[in-house]
């Protein structure tokens, strides 16, 4: 298990930049206080808006980061509480930086999830000619012959039972015509062709949302063919 350190808001910080904020202030010439932005107006500036649960890292708040770099080489070296209160800071920001990366990261990487409120059955072996004439006379049968899940799996590899079924019905020619045995091997070649693609596209879609175990035979590959009217 993976135990990130919790986020520190910028209400837990606050007090922090607007105390070091006042001590940048003392740090300025009494003669430049009236031509110079002071450092905690610029501060008041930059916080105006944020919420109390605001993350103060590099990502957040890019610009209230941004200022409080800028400011390092104008802390009192020899006020020992200062450096220690903008060593707190700086610790701060830089875990939540990396917190945010990591969660980043994470992000990136999250898997798949698919919620499924229905599922449906799909027989192994259907008779296409009887699919169909049961869908024109609408006495589908869900609990005996898996009429809808059969039913949703050919739409969505665009094919209809009686399309199917009709190219498995058609009676092959006789030998001496040739021009109607060509057309009728050039549809079966494309029945087959478009079953080829829909099997591969079938079983590309299972494994990008079930991702099965390769070391086991779970579905690692789904063939769809027509022979006939099955």
């Amino acid at each position: 298990m993976l135990n990130a350190p919790k986020p520190t808001y910028f209400k837990d910080l606050k007090a922090d930049f607007l105390r070091l904020a006042a001590h940048l202030d003392k740090q300025l010439e009494p003669t430049t206080t009236l031509s110079v932005v002071k450092p905690s107006d610029k501060l008041t500036k930059l916080i105006d808006g944020f919420s109390d649960f605001k993350t103060v890292s590099k990502t957040d708040t890019p610009e209230l980061v941004k200022w409080f770099e800028s400011v390092f080489t104008d802390v009192n070296e020899d006020d020992k509480k200062e450096t220690d209160r903008y060593e707190k800071l700086s610790n701060f920001i830089k875990i939540n930086s990396q917190s945010e990366e990591v969660i980043k990261i994470l992000a990136a990487r999250k898997p798949v999830f698919v919620l499924f409120n229905n599922y449906f059955k799909v027989k192994p072996l259907i008779h296409l000619e009887h699919l169909a004439d049961r869908i024109d006379s609408n006495i589908m049968d869900d609990d005996k012959f898996y009429d809808y899940g059969n039913l949703c799996l050919l739409k969505m590899l665009g094919f209809s039972p009686r399309e199917l079924s009709n190219i498995g019905k058609k009676a092959s020619p006789g030998r001496d015509d040739p021009d109607a045995l060509k057309i009728y091997r050039d549809t079966l070649d494309k029945r087959s062709y478009q079953l080829d693609a829909a099997s591969i596209r079938l079983t590309k879609e299972i494994k990008h949302i079930w991702n099965p175990n390769p070391n086991r035979p779970e579905a690692e590959k789904l063939n769809i063919t027509a022979m006939g009217n099955t």
